[in-house]
């Protein structure tokens, strides 16, 4: 794949994100979700934060970088997202969410964010991981 192509695959699912996000943020603010979907809602905003944070770890310890433990996160994450949203939202969105998944849940993506290589091309990643 081309630079232009990954540039313009991350612009996407860049988009999407904030697309997704904030529809959930308006859900959430205009009390949309029932009392089981705000259940699923704190249980998302936690395995979100176990992913955050295991990526933080895998970055501050050297060698403990699991693939497999993220992407069952990851998956848990997208199934979560999707069955929040699909009562609310149109199939549109719910394949925003497919797409955004499709990318950070790949063996490519996920293995790339630990190469000794990024962190040379990008140093600021060092900055934001150590914290």
């Amino acid at each position: 794949m081309g630079e232009t192509n990954d540039k313009k695959d991350s612009e996407k699912t860049t988009k999407n994100l904030i697309k997704i996000s904030v529809k959930i943020g308006m859900l959430q603010r205009g009390e949309k979700f029932s009392l089981e979907e705000r259940s699923s809602l704190a249980l998302i905003q936690t395995t979100l934060r176990t992913v955050a944070k295991t990526l933080i770890s895998f970055h501050q310890v050297d060698h403990t970088y699991d693939r497999l433990f993220l992407v069952k996160y990851l998956t848990e994450l997208e199934t979560l997202l999707k069955n929040l949203i699909r009562p609310h939202l149109t199939e549109k969105s719910v394949g925003r969410i497919e797409q955004i998944f499709g990318v950070v849940k790949t063996e490519e993506f996920l293995d790339q964010i630990y190469q000794p290589k990024l962190i040379a091309k990008h140093p600021e990643m060092k900055q934001l991981m150590g914290r």
